[in-house]
């Protein structure tokens, strides 16, 4: 059973707080409901903020034998596919998924539960809730695959990813992190790459195409964790994947001062 209460250290801070008046969707109400017992897995909402700072201690509370090497984080996580198969592969790696869809984070959770895994949590919460949800340095790469591309002029100011994004993300991971963005969507994949371009003190790219599979002869024949469920659709369908890999690097004692 996870233990939800705050540490003993008389810090009031971290006081989970109350869970707020919940929407009129069912799900919202079965993850309410799974809550309440204290079994882990998945929260929700501003609950999962009282985890800040202590994530390794909620995997060796879940059932993980030893602190989990590293945490690695999806934002936009769907059902879970990537996560849970991840971590079947990588016992010893904690993985938490994030989506703003109830139904998919408690689909998520129940095949959590299937495979009686213990280094897996998801969370249904806004994304723009990062600094929140996880202290500075305790997460160690970040995964964005096929996000809403929001591909009309007037509401690309709603996509996630953007300059400010990504100076949000470097703040939070340790140098050597890793980010990993994939889309089928030719502007916000440029857009993207634009932006990233004028962090050159926070990020270096180490991989760039704007056609993964190009040179795979049998790319519809991929599956999961190598290719989300979207991207086996976009794959039957012929469309190019573009992907991003960024490394996060160091930042010097001078640039922290200013």
């Amino acid at each position: 059973m996870l233990d939800i209460q705050p540490m003993l250290t008389g810090d009031t801070s971290h006081q989970p707080p109350q869970l707020p008046s919940l929407p009129r969707n069912p799900y919202a109400y079965k993850l309410h409901d799974i809550l309440q017992t204290g079994q882990g897995l998945v929260s929700m909402n501003r609950n999962a903020e009282s985890y800040r700072g202590r994530w390794s201690e909620v995997f060796l509370q879940q059932g993980m034998k030893a602190a989990p090497r590293s945490i690695w984080v999806e934002i936009g996580c769907n059902g879970g596919h990537i996560v849970i198969d991840r971590a079947l592969r990588d016992p010893q790696t904690a993985f938490i998924g994030i989506d703003w869809k109830y139904k998919q984070i408690y689909r998520a959770y129940q095949k959590a539960i299937r495979f009686g895994l213990k280094n897996v949590f998801f969370i249904r919460a806004d994304a723009a809730r990062l600094p929140q949800l996880f202290a500075e340095g305790e997460i160690h790469r970040i995964d964005t695959y096929f996000p809403d591309p929001w591909p009309k002029n007037s509401h690309r100011e709603n996509r996630l990813l953007s300059q400010s994004w990504f100076e949000l993300c470097a703040r939070l991971l340790p140098a050597g992190s890793k980010y990993e963005f994939r889309t089928d969507h030719a502007d916000y994949f440029r857009a993207v790459d634009a932006a990233v371009s004028e962090l050159t003190k926070q990020w270096t790219v180490t991989h760039r195409t704007t056609d993964k599979h190009k040179n795979h002869p049998l790319p519809f024949q991929l599956d999961t964790p190598e290719v989300t469920l979207f991207e086996k659709l976009f794959i039957k369908q012929g469309l190019p994947i573009h992907e991003l890999h960024l490394q996060k690097l160091p930042i010097h004692r001078s640039e922290e001062e200013v």
